[in-house]
């Protein structure tokens, strides 16, 4: 049984010991100039890991946005603001078919519509169709 306040090492770390990740970093700390030049010229030769790890240090992954999309017992407010996310690029296609699955798997959304497109202006034509009710799976 632990004893709050009671080390299971007593005698512990010493204080300023450092952790194997900065020990590692202080190590390559000199050559860093060096290393990331190489790096640099290995992506401009076309090595993809390379390049993928300069792109994530210039372009850092985007965060989302919220969607504006709300759960709410309007199943057809819900799966028009899915539907304009797509439209709107803020949600791709596939992303929008498994939010719908998840409204449906909450009892939400009673109709099953399925986009087999990744095409804006066909999945426009869709959202048109079932807008009006002429959409036929």
């Amino acid at each position: 049984m632990f004893v709050k306040g009671a080390s299971g090492n007593p005698s512990g770390k010493k204080r300023g010991t450092l952790n194997k990740r900065t020990e590692l970093a202080k190590l390559l700390d000199p050559h860093a100039e060096n290393l990331i030049q190489k790096l640099i010229e290995l992506a401009l030769q076309g090595d993809i890991s390379a390049l993928k790890v300069c792109m994530d240090r210039v372009l850092p992954r985007a965060r989302r946005e919220p969607l504006g999309i709300e759960f709410t017992d309007d199943d057809k407010k819900m799966k028009e603001d899915v539907f304009k996310a797509v439209l709107d690029g803020r949600l791709g296609v596939d992303e929008a078919e498994k939010l719908l699955v998840l409204f449906k798997s909450q009892g939400h959304v009673k109709s099953n519509y399925k986009i087999d497109t990744t095409d804006p202006i066909e999945a426009s034509k869709i959202y048109q169709q079932i807008m009006t009710g002429a959409y036929k799976k």
